[in-house]
């Protein structure tokens, strides 16, 4: 079984000494783990029990609880075998009136644990309500440890959010984006315990914070320094208003009128999409294209993107420079207004024969449509 190979593969990798004992959840749990803990390795092990049955009664601990309690939350009822010369035992234990939990463990007393568990629900009026339970010991020993497993899932949804970061429409690169979480977070708790047994490092300070984050910075530092092809800057970040120097950052996500940076398209529903409006400097470069952006100016609410597109300066950075009262940052946003024609960076002339407009440039590198055409 694949469970049982991977706790027996965590055990020696953990380096943990005969008489030791581990837990875990659902996805381990299984009476052959349990055996082959004590069997293999000499450990004890606790359980939580959900899909691996195999030689597990979780029908008959049902019935013989909900038969002896007529309301069960706070009451358990357990069973023992000897399996391979293993002394182990079952049990199940009712959490609340509907919700019943499993274990198997060949440690660990059932006897009631001096601290209840609290408990939360919500009455016939939907108000909240909280009481106190009685649960064995060897439940509130595995329940102690089990939120240290949430760690891991917690450093990286919540606190890395690549998943956030590098939004994707390829389940593969999606895959691969979480692949990647992953091996960051291993790698922080794996560097958190090497510091903390480290003499050295501890003695000048070390292991103290070095987040996620950090070794997030860390790994990707390269990539910020090389040359990058597409974006000659990188864009604003969703995790945070501040840049690395503590200050507010210059742009904002463009909201609507409820405060929403995210509609939808339809009344029906469906997936949701970022507001978008065409940058107002671009339009100076691009009359035949619409540079669509997601961001604006903290002051003056006037779209912009960070991107140069082959300019000496970026977006964001040629408002904040600018002086002139439709480009610059005075507290007025012209979006909705007409540009001056002499602020455009080319002017329409009409052609002798058809009579129609066309666009010549004045020095200003051509838009990627241009270019794909011209190649």
């Amino acid at each position: 079984m694949d469970h049982v190979a991977e706790c027996l593969r965590q055990v020696e990798g953990a380096n943990l000494s005969e008489g030791g004992s581990t837990g875990g959840d659902a996805w381990f749990g299984s009476v052959p783990c349990c055996v082959e803990l004590k069997r293999r390795k000499g450990v004890f092990s606790t359980f939580i029990v959900k899909q691996n049955l195999q030689y597990f009664p979780m029908e008959e601990l049902k019935a013989v609880l909900l038969a002896r309690y007529k309301r069960p939350a706070g009451h358990w009822v357990v069973m023992k075998a000897t399996i391979s010369e293993v002394d182990l035992f079952v049990m199940a234990y009712a959490w609340s009136n509907k919700g019943i939990a499993f274990f198997v463990s060949s440690c660990g007393t059932t006897i009631r644990h001096e601290k209840n568990y609290y408990s939360k629900f919500e009455d016939e009026m939907g108000c909240v309500q909280a009481k106190e339970l009685a649960r064995p010991e060897v439940a509130h020993m595995l329940y102690e440890f089990l939120p240290l497993i949430d760690e891991h899932n917690k450093a990286r949804q919540s606190c890395l959010a690549l998943e956030e970061c590098w939004l994707t429409k390829c389940c593969w690169t999606r895959l691969y984006t979480t692949f990647i979480g992953m091996g960051v977070v291993d790698l922080q708790r794996w560097d958190r315990h090497m510091r903390s047994e480290s003499e050295e490092a501890t003695r000048e300070g070390l292991d103290g914070d070095f987040t996620i984050i950090k070794m997030a910075s860390l790994i990707a530092r390269p990539l910020r320094t090389s040359a990058m092809r597409y974006r000659n800057t990188p864009q604003p970040s969703r995790r945070s208003n501040l840049d690395e120097d503590g200050n507010k950052k210059p742009l904002i996500r463009i909201k609507g009128d409820d405060g929403s940076i995210s509609y939808t398209p339809n009344k029906k529903g469906g997936r949701k999409r970022a507001r978008q409006k065409r940058c107002y400097i671009c339009r100076r470069y691009y009359a035949d294209r619409y540079m669509n952006t997601q961001w604006c100016c903290r002051k003056c609410k006037m779209p912009l993107c960070q991107i140069a597109r082959g300019r000496e300066k970026t977006c964001v950075e040629e408002h904040l420079s600018s002086n002139n009262e439709y480009l610059g940052c005075n507290g007025v946003c012209h979006e909705h207004e007409v540009m001056p024609k002499e602020l455009y960076a080319f002017y329409e002339t009409r052609s002798s024969k058809g009579g129609k407009k066309s666009a010549t440039k004045n020095n200003v590198t051509p838009s990627p449509a241009k270019r794909s055409k011209r190649r």
